[in-house]
C-alpha cells in the first residue's frame, strides 16, 4: 500500500507538471477538486449500470453494463434484466441497482464515503461477492487521491 501511495504521488507530479505545460493529458481522478467529487458523489452508488446503461450480449439478454456479461456458471444470468425482444423484464433486478446507495453498509461508516460512489458493482461482486461491499483495494485506491487531492504531493501520512 505504502508503495501504491509513493508511485500515485510519482502520477500525481507528472500530471501536474504535463498540466502546467498545457499537455493534452487527463487523468480522471485528479481532474476535480474535491468540493467538487463531493457534490458529484455524495448521493451516487456505483455507476449508471443498470439505470441509464445496459449491455447487450451476443444472444440477445440485457445487463446492467458489459461486465456482468459473463461465462461464469455462477454468475451467468443472475443479473440478466430482460432481453432485446421484451426489454426490461427482471425489475426486481433492476432496482438492486437503483436503490444501491442504501445499502451499502460497510461505507456508510467511511469517512471517505462523500468521495466515492462505492466502487464498480461489477467489480464488489467479482472481488467480495457483494455488488454492495467495494474490495479494500478499491477503498485503499480512494484515500490515496483524496490525500493526493487534499495534500496537494504530501502523501507520506497515508500509509
Amino acid at each position: 500500500m505504502r508503495t501504491y501511495a509513493r508511485e500515485m504521488r510519482k502520477v500525481w507530479e507528472f500530471y501536474q507538471k504535463k498540466k502546467r505545460e498545457g499537455a493534452p493529458i487527463r487523468i480522471v481522478e485528479f481532474d476535480e477538486d474535491l468540493e467538487e467529487r463531493r457534490n458529484r458523489l455524495c448521493s451516487v452508488w456505483g455507476c449508471d449500470a443498470g439505470q441509464t446503461r445496459a449491455a447487450v450480449s451476443t444472444d440477445g439478454k440485457l445487463y446492467p453494463c458489459a461486465r456482468f456479461v459473463s461465462t461464469y456458471p455462477d454468475i451467468d444470468g443472475k443479473y440478466c434484466l430482460g432481453d432485446v425482444w421484451r426489454g426490461w423484464t427482471d425489475l426486481r433486478k433492476r432496482m438492486e441497482f437503483m436503490a444501491g446507495l442504501n445499502k451499502r453498509l460497510k461505507c456508510q461508516k467511511c469517512k471517505l464515503a462523500v468521495f466515492c460512489a462505492g466502487g464498480c458493482p461489477a467489480v464488489n461482486l467479482h472481488t467480495t461477492g457483494n455488488l454492495y461491499e467495494p474490495p479494500p483495494m478499491e477503498c485503499h485506491i480512494t484515500a490515496v487521491c483524496v490525500a493526493l487531492l487534499r495534500r496537494g504531493t504530501k502523501t507520506e501520512k497515508l500509509t
